[in-house]
């Protein structure tokens, strides 16, 4: 096992935490088990409820991916109801040596966004999503109300998570400009995708280049991130107004000449 690559993969968890993480004090002290808070992603049926999530790091480690695991209950297609093993592409044929635990912890978040039946552990919540999404979502929200950690007492406990409100400090990391940045840059809409509310590809590279991070092109990124599009959709109705403003004055002079 390189200790040297999981203490920088660590490190790089404390620099720019993913959102929605909650990186526990014990976090690193055990090089075999890494243990970290997620929280449901908002507009989600998992959203309210938080869970521990582990990552067994392998003593091959990084040429053999780790495994994770939800420590705390869950109702997910990915995710094996006995053991809480998850199952991801990502830990298995499209794993390569440059990913990272922070790109395996997205990528755990983003199945609570989307979910993939086609390799379901859970047989009733896989059957569930594709046969009726309602009784899905009813399920799931009931499963993390009796199971999962409630979002609002981790939060007051640890925090504010990863990723989550700019002006706050992600909870572990040491204080710095630096860990606010990332988070100021990735809720910034880019194009105009990312301004009806979702975040591209786009922002997840120029956030994981600035901590020099190579970016898997397995990760799924689009939905996986959600963002602020209130200041992009009033810029958008700038411009017609100003058309407005000009079509008027240029009315008026018409009318004008008409008079004379």
């Amino acid at each position: 096992m390189s200790s040297i690559r999981i203490q920088k993969d660590v490190a790089g968890l404390y620099k720019s935490p993913p959102p929605d993480t909650v990186l526990l004090s014990d976090a690193g002290s055990d090089l075999r088990r890494i243990s970290f808070l997620l929280l449901g992603p908002e507009s989600t049926a998992y959203y309210g409820g938080a869970w521990r999530v582990t990552l067994e790091v392998p003593a091959e480690y990084p040429q053999l991916p780790p495994k994770a695991f939800f420590e705390t209950k869950i109702f997910h297609p990915n995710v094996e109801p006995s053991t809480g093993e998850v199952c991801v592409d990502t830990l298995k044929r499209d794993w390569t040596p440059k990913l990272n635990f922070g790109q395996i912890i997205l990528t755990i978040r983003c199945l609570l966004i989307q979910p993939n039946p086609e390799s379901s552990l859970n047989e009733e919540a896989g059957k569930l999503l594709l046969e009726d999404y309602s009784a899905f979502e009813r399920t799931a929200r009931v499963m993390t109300k009796v199971h999962a950690l409630t979002r609002s007492d981790v939060i007051e406990e640890h925090g504010m998570p990863g990723g989550d409100n700019a002006g706050d400090k992600p909870v572990g990391a040491p204080e710095s400009k630096s860990n606010a940045e990332p988070t100021l840059r990735a809720k910034r809409p880019a194009d105009a995708e990312e301004s009806k509310g979702v975040l591209s590809e786009k922002t997840v590279l120029v956030h994981d280049n600035e901590s020099n991070i190579p970016v898997a092109d397995s990760l799924p990124a689009a939905g996986c991130t959600a963002g602020s599009g209130d200041q992009a959709d009033a810029n958008e109705g700038q411009p017609a107004l100003k058309k407005k403003k000009k079509s008027s004055s240029a009315s008026k002079k018409k009318m004008g000449l008409r008079r004379l």
